[in-house]
Formats: structure tokens, C-alpha cells, sequence
């Protein structure tokens, strides 16, 4: 027990010079001795003065005592400080008064002794405690953590006492269901020990560990010094053996939060003639799993991995077909990561329905572009799927696979010969052969119909052959009037069959090459031919009418004439 003695200082001020020390206000103790670490009480009372500041000239800087100013103000006023001197030796107490030059004045003393611990007590650095150790725990920590993953339990084991535990001691680590309102624990069981194998010494701490996995909850748990179980009592003698077992405290354990990576390519290209896109990788991992995590796409579970932390799995798959490929990494049916891959066939390559087909090229119009009385172009387009475009004549390469960008104008030099022309990629060629002789004369020229005859809105099929065609070459309607006069209806019908001519297209049917320009199928050689230009445009006839093939430079021309029934034309 720590021994409280009051210590009376009494003070007297009567002027400002001299200073006087008048002792008044009953007697000083007769015990004026404490041990350290025994708390003492200084009184003191100033009567008739300005102001003073109990002071004392501790041994030790840390025992110096400083209180606040005391103002008398020509009344007594009295004040009191509780001091825990902690060193042996003599202190002397006084009190400091500012004079009228600004020192300071020491006056109204007393003497408090201070004396070491009683035997067979001794001094642990804060108080006078038994020779003999005494151990006790602190609370644990940590007071959180997570379900399912091992956490480490720790307490801090202090020796208070006054001497070493000479060896080493076991620590007991409790479990508790609930503590009521008195702290105590229940249901309480003993879920491990720490072991310290050397001895503890006075004054000094340890940490006892213990590892454990918990399931998610709130748990209450403690550690006690010195024991190996709740009934065992120890091996080390202790001062107190009753303050063994620190405070029980709550742990929250709670569910961590699941989590996974999926990883696999973004896209994937199938080789030109195949339908698959082979041997793509694809690999998972997982934090905090609790039940098995499987790999899916749609609803078909392909790959799987045990519950846990940091598992981790890899696989290979192959798609068929083209289009976007969603996977899925689940835990408890909660998608974790979902990646989604690209499939798609090779560049010059489509999907047909069963595998990427290469996509070929091919010309898909063009032919000879003359006026022989001007240059001679080879005029041709190329489908997308073309990368490069050659031309030669008779095997000489004018053109050697150039980049095709948009239909080829290529102006034909003055020199007769065979000219072929090839749109190209890396899955095949498509060509076509023209023949060109310079300033050869359109000739040949043929104008067909079928039939000839036909009811007023009656349709008529007419197919053309031109040999060395020209952009001169055209096809003229002109009406047939009845004695000479032509009526408007008939000029006007005549000028938009000429209008057709012009800038129409030939039929879809058109065996030559479907769907081209008139003007095309009329200057150009066909796509059919080496040297004609082929044609078949279908119209409807309303009145009588002559058609009128012809070519500047030609020698001849050729006229049909279609007669319409029930026309009244006149």
C-alpha cells in the first residue's frame, strides 16, 4: 500500500522588504519520510503577500513539481500538489517570490525524505513491488479478420514483479461463446498454447502467438500467463497468481469477399479453309473461394478449380464458327470475371456456314474503251476481295501485281496483240483476255430483235454485236409516222427509248455480262468476247419503231424495224 503524508507549508508575506517567513495555521508533521514510489501531498498557504510558486529542487528532473502562480492579494490563500517521488535522497520544498528588481526569492521551506523500498521489496522502475516476478497478459489483437483464412492471435505477457521468472513458462490461449456483464467468459474452452523457452526478467515482455482458422462470427478470446490449461497452475511462483489471465476480447470474423481473374486471348482468327480456331488458351485464379469455381460458356461448365486462395487453372479450347465467344468464371453461380473472344476467318476468308472459305477474286466488268480516233483504254474493275492487278500482251508484263485501290483506266499502247488483264489476291487469279489492234475500223455490226411484231405494251428483246467497237458506237430509235407526221407521243416514246440506250443497263440476264452501263456494253469489248462488244436490253414497245445500229468509221449499219399492233398511231 502506497502511504500518503501531508506536508503544511505556511507562508507569511508583510511587505515587500524585507520578506519574512512566519509559521502560523497549526503544526508541521512529525513524519516527513516516504519511500519512493509512495505518494506524498504538499499543502502550502500564503497570507499578506503578492503572489508564489511551489518549487522544489528534485533529484531527478522528472520529480521537479511546478504549480500555478498563488496570488494572496492581502487574504490567505492556500493551495496543494500530489508528488510520486520515484529517487532516493532528500527534497527540499520552498516557495518563489519575484522581488521589485525581478528576481526571484526562495522562502518557506520544508524537507521530505525519501528512502528505498523496504526489504525484501524492490524498485521495478515505477514502484516497490516483491522480489518475486508476477505475470500478466494483455488484451489480444487483432480484433478482426476474415473467415476461412489464418489469423494470428497475439498477446503481450508483462513480468511486473520484482524479480525473473528464472525459466521459461507456457501461455494458455481461451476461447469464450459470451462474456457477461461482470467480464467473465462462458462457455469457455482452451484453444492453444504459446511456449516462451527462456526466462522473463523483471520489467520486461514477451509476445505469446497462436494461429488460428475461424468461421465467420464474433468470438471472444483471452490469454493467461503461466498456464498449459484451465486447471493447470503454473510452474512459475508469482507474486500474485491471480491476475494471470488478461481481459477477454471480441473478435469479429467476417466473410471476405470472393473474387477471380479470367484470362484468355480477345481474338482468335481461323486458317482459310477451316472451320476452327485451335488450342486458344484460357486460365483462371481465385481469392477467398469457398466452394468449387467452374469455368462456363452459356450454361456448359468446362473447367474447374477447389475453393480457396490464390487456386489457379489452365486449359485449352477450340472454337468452331465465327462470331463472339463469352466465358464465364463462377462461384456459388456469381459470375467473378467474364471475358468475351472475337472468332474470325483470315483475311481474303468468309464463313460459308461450315468454314472459312477463301474468298477469291474476279473481274467484275471492263473491257476496251476506244475511239479510234482518240487512245485506246482497258477499262476493268476488280471485286473486293482483290489485292493486286496485273496486264501483259502476248506474255509481256506491262503491269506486275499492282495494289488495286478502284477500277484500273490503263492506256493501251499502239500495239496490236492479245492484252490480258487478272485481279489477284493470295487465293487465286481471275482472268480475262481482250484483243487490240490498233486503228482497226468498228465493223460487223449486228442488230437483233425478237420478236419483231408485237401487241401495243409488248416487250421486245434486242441483242448487239459490234467487232472492234468505238464510243461512237450507239443505237438510234426514230418513230413511224403515217404519211410523214409523227405525233407526240410517238416522238416523245422514241426519245426515252433513246434515252435507255444511253444510260441504262442491260438486263440482269444478260448473258454477255448482266446488269452493265449501255454505254459499256456498247463501246466496250464484252467480258465474253476477245473483240466484240455483246449486248441484250429488253424494252417495251408502244408504236412502230426503227432501231439504228451504227459506228463513226463504220462501213455499214444496222436497221429493224419493230411493228406494234392496234397502235393508232396516226
Amino acid at each position: 500500500m502506497k502511504t500518503k503524508i501531508g506536508l503544511y507549508l505556511l507562508l507569511t508575506v508583510v511587505g515587500l522588504f524585507p520578506i519574512s517567513l512566519f509559521a502560523g495555521g497549526g503544526p508541521l508533521p512529525a513524519d516527513k519520510t516516504v519511500y519512493r514510489g509512495d505518494t506524498a501531498i504538499l499543502n502550502w498557504r500564503v497570507t499578506n503577500g503578492l503572489s508564489c510558486s511551489p518549487s522544489t529542487d528534485y533529484p531527478s528532473s522528472g520529480d521537479t513539481v511546478y504549480t500555478t502562480w498563488i496570488t494572496a492579494g492581502g487574504s490567505s490563500s492556500s493551495g496543494s500538489v500530489s508528488i510520486v517521488p520515484k529517487q532516493v535522497g532528500s527534497y527540499t520544498f520552498y516557495c518563489r517570490h519575484y522581488n521589485i528588481n525581478g528576481a526571484q526569492d526562495a522562502f518557506g521551506q520544508t524537507t521530505l525524505q525519501v528512502n528505498d523500498c523496504l526489504t525484501p521489496l524492490v524498485w521495478n522502475g515505477t514502484q516497490c513491488v516483491s522480489a518475486t516476478p508476477d505475470l500478466v497478459s494483455s488484451g489480444i489483437t487483432p480484433t478482426t479478420s476474415l473467415a476461412n483464412s489464418t489469423t494470428t492471435l497475439s498477446a503481450t505477457i508483462y513480468n511486473i514483479g520484482g524479480g525473473s521468472t528464472g525459466s521459461g513458462f507456457t501461455n494458455l490461449f481461451q476461447q469464450a461463446t459470451s462474456v457477461d456483464v461482470n467480464g467473465n467468459g462462458v462457455g469457455v474452452t482452451d484453444i492453444g498454447t504459446s511456449v516462451f523457452n527462456a526466462p522473463l526478467a523483471m520489467s520486461t515482455n514477451n509476445t505469446a502467438t497462436l494461429q488460428k482458422v475461424f468461421s465467420a462470427g464474433t468470438y471472444y478470446i483471452r490469454a493467461c500467463a503461466d498456464k498449459s490449461s484451465a486447471s493447470n497452475a503454473g510452474v512459475i511462483v508469482e507474486s500474485n497468481e491471480t491476475n494471470n489471465c488478461g481481459t477477454w476480447t471480441a473478435i469479429t470474423v467476417s466473410s471476405p469477399t470472393v473474387t477471380g481473374s479470367l484470362s484468355i486471348t480477345s481474338t482468335c482468327t481461323i486458317p482459310a479453309s477451316s472451320a476452327t480456331c485451335s488450342g486458344v488458351p484460357i486460365s483462371w485464379t481465385t481469392q477467398n473461394a469457398t466452394n468449387t469455381v467452374t469455368v462456363e460458356r452459356g450454361y456448359s461448365p468446362f473447367g474447374t478449380i477447389a475453393g480457396g486462395t490464390g487456386n489457379s487453372g489452365a486449359t485449352t479450347i477450340n472454337l468452331q464458327g465465327t462470331g463472339s465467344y463469352t466465358f464465364n468464371l463462377k462461384h456459388n453461380n456469381v459470375v467473378l470475371d467474364s471475358k468475351t473472344i472475337t472468332v474470325s476467318c483470315a483475311s481474303n476468308s468468309s464463313w460459308n456456314g461450315n468454314a472459312c472459305a477463301p474468298n477469291l477474286p474476279s473481274i467484275t466488268g471492263g473491257g476496251l474503251s476506244c475511239n479510234y480516233s482518240s487512245p485506246c483504254y482497258l477499262d476493268f474493275t476488280c471485286n473486293a476481295s482483290t489485292q493486286t492487278y496485273s496486264i501483259s500482251r502476248d506474255g509481256v508484263t506491262l503491269v506486275n501485281k499492282q495494289n488495286y485501290t478502284g477500277a484500273v483506266h490503263y492506256l493501251l499502247p499502239s500495239t496490236e496483240g492479245n492484252y490480258s488483264y487478272s485481279c489477284e489476291n493470295t487465293n487465286g487469279t481471275d482472268t480475262k483476255v481482250v484483243y487490240y489492234s490498233p486503228n482497226a475500223q468498228p465493223s460487223g455490226l449486228s442488230l437483233n430483235a425478237t420478236p419483231r411484231t408485237v401487241e401495243k405494251g409488248g416487250k421486245v428483246t434486242f441483242t448487239w454485236s459490234i467487232l472492234n467497237p468505238s464510243m461512237s458506237c450507239t443505237v438510234k430509235a426514230v418513230p413511224v409516222c403515217t404519211g410523214g407526221s409523227c405525233s407526240q407521243a410517238q416522238i416523245t416514246d422514241a426519245a426515252s427509248i433513246n434515252t435507255t440506250f444511253a444510260s441504262s443497263t442491260t438486263d440482269s440476264n444478260d448473258p454477255y455480262g448482266a446488269s452493265r452501263a449501255m454505254a459499256s456494253a456498247l463501246h466496250s469489248v464484252s467480258p465474253t468476247s476477245a473483240n466484240k462488244a455483246l449486248g441484250k436490253k429488253t424494252l417495251q414497245m408502244s408504236f412502230t419503231t426503227d432501231f439504228t445500229l451504227s459506228c463513226s468509221g463504220a462501213t455499214s449499219t444496222s436497221t429493224i424495224r419493230i411493228i406494234t399492233s392496234k397502235n393508232n398511231e396516226g
